[in-house]
């Protein structure tokens, strides 16, 4: 296997995946919790700044609306990003949309930090937080569509699952420099802003020696810069590969949305993407993301343990997410998105319970503290590699880049939702917030086990077959026909130096 992988995938392949998945994923996740522990500096922020401008204080119900646009305008803006992402791949090219996914990155900071501060105004602050989520989604659809057209099916799943582990380390990082202690004072929180400057430069100046993906010249037909590519990273065997995985189905150049739901087995492939990203975001992770010290205090933990407690959950779901990483190939990525997601349903029923029980013992408080750590690592470490990798995994060249987009906005949209209305729904019902997300990662357990096709040791074409024999119905229609017989062609023209 060792030897099989390092003739397949070069070192120059695996840096390319390496150095994009980390800088793209560490700003991700880090802008995602940095503000949870600096919460109290950006009220402060927010009311001296409405108070010198109105000469009034700013009432609680305001206060409340304004922070939480803050912090949900990041998934707003990643839904928006996420819709734009066609476009911005299209004229980009994969490289290319990554690049311009950092600098608008790097823009964002400057607006939320230095602007802001220097002409106080939290509408800044808002505008940037926004601009930083334009670009996640654009960076969320474009680094797995990158990879996936650079390396093989056969590893595709375990060179994804690395955004599954440095996810988790980057809401380590948000919460232990997002510290009142460290960066999230009241003076620092805009030093505090703009360290995901620093991950976007490492891509950036890495960025010169990031070619086009293979997947891409293959498709655009640029046959001397493939020959070049190839020679100069020995990637001949990815190209040669990848070429077969296109010539798997030769009807549609790229699917767009209409022709993947039109088209039965192209259907099914863009639900079950559809369904299985969104599965992390309707399980609640980004409102334990966002407000993970107001979760601890409501379960009994006292004022700023509630950070440390959030940076040692993160920590722990880093360290299981990785030996969730490293088993990913003996037990598939469906059965590590069904564990996960059972496990996860089942620690919020406990987490409530304990939370609403709480008054009744001292040792309860500790026991909601276990039920949260173990809810986060089970969905981070099953939902949290498999939203990323089976999507990949289920679709080919054709079909990937529109059902990445489409499962890409349905993903940002769920946490727009999730992210501004739970505030308000656990004002309102407390601990029984949480139930909703019970019921839906049920439906989401029961659809994975009779939809989703298993991809373990699967080939394109035998995973594709599954989708074939669903559509059987539509099997005796001319396109369908064309289709089953290009994905039986072996291919006959691989790519030579």
């Amino acid at each position: 296997f060792y030897k099989m992988e390092k003739e397949i995938c070069s070192t120059y392949c695996m840096f390319v995946i390496y150095i994009t998945q980390i800088s793209t994923f560490l700003v991700l996740s880090f802008t995602m919790t940095s503000l949870n522990p600096a919460t109290p500096a950006i009220r402060a922020f927010v009311n001296t700044t409405f108070n010198e401008r109105y000469n009034s204080s700013i009432g609680e119900t305001t206060l409340m609306v304004l922070v939480t646009s803050i912090q949900s305008m990041l998934l707003l803006g990643s839904l928006a990003g996420a819709m734009s992402a066609h476009l911005a791949v299209t004229n980009f090219s994969r490289r290319g949309s990554m690049v311009f996914t950092h600098i608008t990155n790097i823009i964002s900071c400057i607006l939320m930090g230095p602007v802001a501060v220097y002409f106080k105004t939290y509408e800044s602050l808002i505008a940037g937080r926004f601009l930083c989520g334009f670009a996640r989604g654009i960076g969320f659809t474009a680094a797995p569509l990158l990879i996936s057209e650079t390396t093989v099916h056969r590893y595709l799943g375990k060179h994804l699952s690395i955004s599954g582990l440095v996810v988790p380390l980057g809401y380590a990082l948000g919460n232990g420099i997002g510290h009142p202690l460290v960066l999230g004072g009241e003076n620092t929180w805009p030093f505090l802003v703009c360290v995901p400057i620093l991950f976007s430069m490492v891509y950036l100046l890495s960025a010169h020696w990031l070619p086009q993906t293979p997947g891409w010249l293959i498709k655009n037909g640029f046959r001397r810069k493939i020959i070049k590519t190839s020679k100069k990273a020995n990637m001949k065997a990815e190209f040669n590969n990848l070429s077969k995985e296109i010539e798997l189905d030769t009807t549609l150049t790229e699917a767009s949305f209409w022709e993947m739901v039109k088209i039965p087995k192209y259907r099914q492939q863009l639900i079950c993407t559809v369904l299985v990203m969104g599965s992390l975001q309707t399980t609640g992770i980004s409102a334990v993301a966002l407000y993970s010290n107001r979760i601890f205090h409501t379960a009994g933990v006292q004022g700023n343990n509630a950070t440390y407690a959030s940076i040692g959950m993160h920590l722990i779901t880093f360290c299981v997410t990785l030996f969730f990483a490293q088993i990913l190939r003996k037990i598939g990525t469906k059965k590590l998105l069904i564990f996960g997601l059972a496990i996860g349903a089942c620690s919020l029923v406990f987490l409530v319970i304990f939370i609403a029980l709480q008054g009744h013992s001292a040792v309860l408080p500790y026991c909601s503290v276990t039920a949260l750590i173990i809810y986060t690592t089970a969905v981070m470490g099953g939902p949290g590699i498999a939203f990323v990798a089976l999507p990949s995994q289920l679709t080919t060249q054709t079909t990937r880049p529109t059902a990445l987009y489409a499962s890409a906005a349905t993903y940002w949209l769920t946490g727009t939702i999730v992210s501004f209305v739970f505030p308000f729904s656990s004002a309102a019902f407390g601990e029984y917030a949480f139930l909703p997300f019970v019921g839906v990662t049920v439906l989401q357990i029961m659809f994975a086990c009779q939809k989703v096709p298993s991809t373990r040791r699967k080939s394109v074409i035998e995973i594709q077959d599954r989708f074939n024999r669903r559509s059987s119905k539509c099997r005796g229609s001319k396109d369908s026909g064309i289709v089953v017989r290009s994905l039986m062609r072996e291919d006959s023209n691989p790519i030579e130096p």
